[in-house]
């Protein structure tokens, strides 16, 4: 007489646990032998420092005040925790190179040419939107341009991706709230794109040792450049007297923004 299978597992609780757990164990070495990879990825928690990841896959995904643009081979971002007035993120699509240390994936000449030419058309667009959250002074005279937009890149990121910080240099935000997160933007710790590619001997590349600087620095006044020592609170307060002068600074006026702000500014910030 046909007796169904399932009548031959035992009612015993002790017997009936055993088996349960020969059985998960042996579909979980399967999956190991036959798809460690896809097991490897299932397992692993998801990182913060692959935050930046959905929006170069799915840029059209995300509203307009978001992703400002993007095209098959990058994305322009609003950071979420931005440092400045304005402050924007250049994403490079490209899978081979996005996933490298900044440093070494600059060090190809094509790639940083490609990122040179969009970062310049970023700054162009953080100029204009300056010139639109401002427009008393903009209607005086004051004009925006390249002195007043730093481009760059950390020299010990946050974040897995590579990404160009685009930002305005008045470095007045809430989202600005510790010494490193200044002196991330204000030390040799933000490698500015036309330092690129970097010497075989820097100290930023990776694996070399560089020190500290933007957590133990002194705070610095990027404008004027006094210095406040450690007390971030008083830099804060002066930031913001700096920032009313910057913004209307007359058009003649460039001896004290320190040049073009890509150079002389040598980096989840998150």
């Amino acid at each position: 007489m046909y007796r169904p299978s399932i009548l031959l597992i035992p009612h015993s609780p002790v017997l009936l646990s055993v088996l349960t757990r020969h059985l998960q164990v042996t579909v979980l070495m399967s999956a190991r032998t036959n798809t460690p990879t896809q097991w490897r990825s299932a397992s692993r928690a998801p990182s913060f420092r692959d935050g930046l990841l959905p929006y170069i896959t799915a840029p059209s995904s995300f509203p307009p005040e978001v992703v400002l643009h993007h095209s098959s081979e990058f994305v322009w971002l609003r950071d979420k925790f931005p440092k400045s007035t304005v402050h924007t993120l250049l994403l490079p699509r490209d899978g081979e190179r996005n996933t490298q240390h900044p440093v070494d994936a600059f060090d190809d000449a094509g790639f940083l040419a490609s990122v040179r030419a969009d970062a310049a058309r970023l700054r162009s667009v953080v100029a204009r939107e300056l010139q639109r959250r401002f427009p008393l002074s903009s209607a005086s005279g004051r004009v925006w341009g390249e002195e007043d937009v730093i481009v760059g890149v950390h020299a010990r990121p946050s974040m897995r991706h590579v990404h160009v910080h685009v930002l305005s240099r008045d470095m007045c935000s809430p989202a600005l709230k510790k010494p490193r997160h200044y002196n991330s933007f204000q030390t040799a710790f933000f490698i500015g794109l036309d330092e690129f590619p970097l010497a075989a001997d820097d100290d930023r590349r990776p694996g070399r040792r560089h020190g500290d600087p933007w957590g133990t620095a002194p705070l610095v006044c990027w404008r004027c450049g006094s210095s406040f020592g450690r007390s971030f609170e008083a830099l804060k307060k002066h930031l913001e007297v700096e920032k009313a002068a910057w913004v209307c600074r007359p058009a003649v006026e460039t001896g004290r923004d320190g040049g073009s702000g890509d150079g002389d500014e040598a980096e989840e910030t998150e």
